[in-house]
């Protein structure tokens, strides 16, 4: 699997991660399955791996009522005997040392795992390379991979162990996509893989294969327009290629999802071919809170809201696009939560299990879609303000979690180096009078930070409370600075500054499912656009006396609007679509239709009025560049590459 997680090759003598495969709830038509990977990182596992498999624990009991198949994969539990023995006073164990301190564990998971009459499945490598081959080494690949699969055979044989499923560990994306590796042609990657199909039919002749892939490879990521078409044919190209060589049909497909980007361009238009084919589809719903503190409770929070955001889709976007899964895959590969029991602990990796069968398709709400939740990674990315019309202060999220910045001038940029500074979104930045910047952002304890900057120096450094999901914004309004954000219960808070202080975060009793984007017109009008669940466009005004009804403008939107206004009765609203390309829609009087500016982002855009009735808008390209493209009032310029990465 991607994000860095087991590495193949020939030292690891059955390094085994122990993974479960649980099945979902069934539906009325056709029983789905569960796959639940405990936590064992391959290099520091839980502190109670092998207590899952003694008899006298009850403390997930109601997680392997549910299972119906175990999935073990390669996370080092070699390294794991080595630590134990070396901890126990054997500084140098050897190899039949090791095999002998941690055969009785292997013995006692299969034996546990067949008592109960729970399948068992190995997450492998596959993909045997080349002698020739001289590139980096790869995940999922190894030139003796046959070889290293009989020797685990024998070794789970002789632990009384019995697999019914190989997950192979994305053959068609290590040994054909990467761009640093192999970029062997499918049939190739298909003929590669047969002689490790062969070992494990050999001992197990009744074995599935079930393929692990992202499904966004490169051409999505080279070109989305025409990059997706090709992807789709791939898949299909790749079924019948591994057919073909191995003699047995891949049986299903196990998602490996990004979930910071969107998966309404992607997956619609594979389910088709997983249908045609009678191919399986899973999603592995996995944690990965985006700091490398990441608590445990933030770890499961983000797992949780996975699931939620899955449900929400097929709500919002219909089952035959986002449907019923054949196997829902609880899966860890960071290390964290600590601990996988007891499952009645919410910050306990097994909790998943029972909270996915216990929370009805709808709830909770509040978590929304992670990409634009508190431990997603796109927030806002980009803010910019210019307080001349021409100078243009641009700030932006770098990896991992650090603050970056730069300025421009006529379409040239150039860094404008700043203290680290941590968030984990944002930022938002306004000009709040002349000579000044003021700019908002996300801490790391979802708290909201203000900065002002006059000068060149920091005037302003303060924490303004409260709890954010995703990005703040900030507008000025009538002299006065007012920021928001979402938060609780998905509603709009505002928090407005003045010289006589912070009024504190009131509940502006509008739902959002996204950040929020104000923008204030010339005379003091403020206009609040946002999403609603299904990705629907809102806009409302703020009256004298509150805000006035809520308008559904006839867009669908990927993430948060962005919001300028070049005069008191123009305003300019620009979003991501669907199908990745920057969508703009103009006010005066009326909206315009939604235009297409040809443009492809992943992430939320930001959009600011400059001199003369111009538009400045910044995004994320799909290389993660920061990008420009600049509006004169007739025509917009050609797509300007500003540089400085913009990270995760």
């Amino acid at each position: 699997m991607s994000n860095a997680r087991t590495c193949f090759n020939g030292r690891q003598a059955l390094p085994i991660v122990l993974a479960c495969l649980i099945a979902l709830a069934p539906p009325a038509a056709s029983a789905q399955q569960i796959w639940v990977t405990p936590v064992f990182h391959y290099l520091q596992p839980s502190n109670d791996i092998w207590d899952l498999f003694q008899d006298s624990n009850p403390g997930w009991s109601s997680t392997y009522s549910h299972m119906d198949v175990f999935k073990t994969g390669i996370v080092m539990p070699r390294n794991w005997a080595k630590q134990r023995l070396i901890a126990t006073g054997n500084p140098k164990p050897t190899d039949p040392e090791v095999e002998a301190y941690i055969d009785p564990y292997l013995l006692k998971m299969f034996d546990y795992l067949d008592a109960r009459h729970i399948k068992v499945a190995l997450e492998m490598g596959m993909a045997n390379l080349p002698e020739s081959y001289t590139g980096p080494r790869l995940e999922g690949t190894d030139k003796r991979a046959a070889f290293l699969a009989d020797r685990f055979c024998q070794e789970i044989v002789r632990d009384h162990g019995h697999i019914d499923y190989i997950c192979m560990d994305e053959p068609l994306w290590f040994a054909h996509y990467d761009r640093k590796g192999w970029q062997a042609d499918i049939p190739t990657v298909a003929q590669s893989v047969a002689p490790t199909v062969a070992v494990y039919r050999k001992y197990f002749p009744n074995i599935q294969f079930i393929d692990e892939e992202p499904p966004d490879g490169y051409p999505c990521k080279i070109d989305p327009s025409t990059g997706l078409p090709q992807f789709v044919a791939d898949q299909q190209q790749w079924l019948d290629a591994f057919k073909s060589a191995c003699g047995v049909p891949i049986e299903g497909i196990q998602l490996d999802l990004h979930w910071s980007q969107d998966q309404r361009p992607f997956l619609p238009p594979l389910m088709p071919v997983y249908k045609r084919n009678n191919v399986k589809v899973g999603v592995f719903f996995i944690g990965g809170a985006p700091k490398a503190t990441a608590t445990d409770e933030e770890e499961m929070t983000s797992l949780r809201s996975h699931i939620v955001y899955w449900r929400n889709l097929q709500d919002a976007w219909g089952k035959e696009n986002f449907p019923d899964l054949d196997m829902a895959i609880f899966q860890d590969w960071t290390g964290k939560p600590t601990d996988n029991l007891p499952e009645t602990s919410p910050n306990a990796f097994m909790s998943s299990v029972d909270w996915y069968f216990n929370r009805s398709p709808g709830e909770p709400s509040e978590f929304g879609s992670p990409r634009e939740s508190s431990w997603g990674p796109d927030g806002a990315e980009i803010g910019a303000g210019t307080w001349d019309g021409s100078t243009i202060y641009c700030f932006f999220k770098q990896n991992p979690e650090l603050l970056g910045a730069c300025i421009g001038s006529g379409g040239v940029w150039k860094r404008n180096p700043q203290p680290p500074r941590n968030m984990i979104a944002g930022p938002s930045v306004v000009a709040a009078g002349p000579g000044r910047i003021d700019l908002v952002y996300t801490d790391t304890d979802s708290s909201i930070h203000h900065l002002a900057v006059s000068g060149g120096a920091t005037t302003v450094d303060e924490s303004l409370g409260g709890k954010a999901i995703g990005a703040p914004a900030a507008v000025v309004s009538k002299g006065s600075l007012v920021v928001m954000a979402r938060g609780p219960g998905n509603s709009i808070y505002a928090n407005t500054g003045s010289a006589a202080g912070w009024t504190g975060w009131i509940d502006q009793k509008i739902a959002t499912y996204s950040n929020p984007a104000p923008v204030a017109r010339t005379g003091g009008a403020v206009d609040l656009f946002y999403t609603h669940r299904n990705g629907a466009l809102c806009h409302r005004v703020m009256s004298p006396t509150g805000w006035g009804a809520e308008e559904i403008l006839p867009a669908t939107v990927v993430g948060a609007p962005a919001a300028c206004s070049r005069s008191a009765d123009t305003l300019d609203v620009f979003f991501r679509g669907v199908d990745a390309r920057i969508y703009w829609m103009t006010y005066q009087g009326s909206w315009s239709a939604p235009k297409c500016l040809d443009v492809y982002t992943i992430g939320n855009p930001a959009a600011l009025a400059t001199a003369g009735g111009g538009i400045d808008l910044l995004y994320r390209g799909v290389d993660r560049a920061l990008y420009e493209i600049r509006f004169d009032g007739h025509n917009w310029s050609a797509e300007n590459k500003a540089g400085f990465f913009l990270g995760d």
